[in-house]
């Protein structure tokens, strides 16, 4: 299992990552924003995206990021990563995730809104699967007698976590 990790230990080291300093809305839309400052960044429908998180060693994508129909930008790690550690890993705010109005004013979140779009079902089921594919290899390699590493171990007990969080998401709603 230790052969998805880098040559310097780890997926995407965090002395490796850039950080970049504050600077509010540089494109057009605070989603794009965002997504210049990620790796990893796929489009899985119009709207949404996935990507590595940079809170954490991210060896597979695991932010969530939505675009709402009034230009908020919605962001979940599966993984459980704060959104504020999410966004301070990339030198964001959380005003950042709120577009301007014409006329250059920052978005009034007093403003009622509609309850934010929750991720699609297969969105979910994705990960779902990534995640319990994790566990599937890590068993079987235990069966066949490979080493399990401690890093292992981390990623499966990630992959745990991570299915919990997808089980509330369901149940809750949360």
């Amino acid at each position: 299992m230790t052969g998805s990790t880098s040559a310097t230990g780890g997926c995407s080291p965090r002395s490796a990552q850039k950080v970049q300093t504050h600077q509010h809305h540089t494109a057009d839309r605070p989603v794009e924003t965002l997504l210049s400052r990620l790796e990893g960044v796929r489009r899985t429908a119009p709207d949404r995206y996935i990507a590595r998180c940079p809170a954490h060693d991210d060896c597979s994508p695991s932010l969530g990021i939505r675009e709402a129909d009034d230009g908020r930008v919605l962001l979940r790690c599966w993984a459980g990563c704060e959104t504020a550690t999410v966004l301070a890993a990339v030198g964001l705010e959380f005003v950042d995730l709120y577009p301007r109005d014409l006329n250059g004013r920052d978005f009034d979140s007093r403003e009622p809104h509609r309850r934010p779009p929750r991720f699609r079902p297969a969105e979910v089921l994705e990960l779902a699967v990534r995640e319990a594919t994790v566990c599937a290899v890590a068993l079987s390699a235990v069966l066949a007698g490979e080493p399990f590493t401690a890093e292992d171990a981390e990623r499966v007990v990630r992959a745990i976590e991570t299915l919990f969080a997808l089980k509330r998401e369901v149940e809750y709603g949360l």
